[in-house]
């Protein structure tokens, strides 16, 4: 289950680092929105949490779908191998992360904002950055040698 917890807790650090930028703008913009509404009604407030959490609902589900589809089997490939390390996770995500930003932008028709790219680098990295630390806590927590560990739940071993 830790591992599970550690999963998602990583997902919603790069969902973050990946988002932040934008919530700047959306907090800012749907507090002014909220101020001016007439009344302060429950539904204002909800439309405007959700406008302002929306960068952050969207950017969580972009990360989680890669960290499912890429980085767990990334992963598992990487501690068959011998090369799991902290180093080997952070930039194998960054690569990820401004790899599926760039194909995002490509297939949107976006040639002027390559600076997202980047976006996903960082959000890419800081992901499989919380997931390296806390592969390894796991590890050192427990009496199981480190290559026979799975990213996978308990007792779903592939091989």
């Amino acid at each position: 289950m830790r591992d599970v917890r550690s999963f998602l807790q990583a997902v919603l650090i790069g969902g973050f680092v990946g988002a932040a930028p934008f919530l700047w703008f959306t907090i800012g913009l749907s507090t002014y929105a909220f101020d001016k509404s007439d009344g302060g009604r429950v539904s204002d407030f909800a439309q405007a949490l959700w406008f302002a959490l929306l960068p952050l609902t969207i950017s969580c589900a972009i990360v989680l779908a890669a960290a499912i589809m890429i980085g767990l089997p990334l992963t598992w490939f990487l501690r068959r191998r011998g090369y799991a390390s902290g180093g080997v996770y952070i930039v194998s995500g960054a690569w990820t992360g401004l790899l599926i930003s760039i194909v995002a932008l490509l297939l949107a028709g976006i040639s002027d904002a390559y600076w997202f790219a980047l976006l996903g680098a960082f959000s890419g990295a800081a992901t499989s950055g919380s997931w390296s630390r806390s592969m390894r806590r796991l590890e050192l927590s427990s009496n199981i040698p480190a290559d026979t560990k799975s990213p996978l739940p308990a007792g779903e071993r592939v091989g």
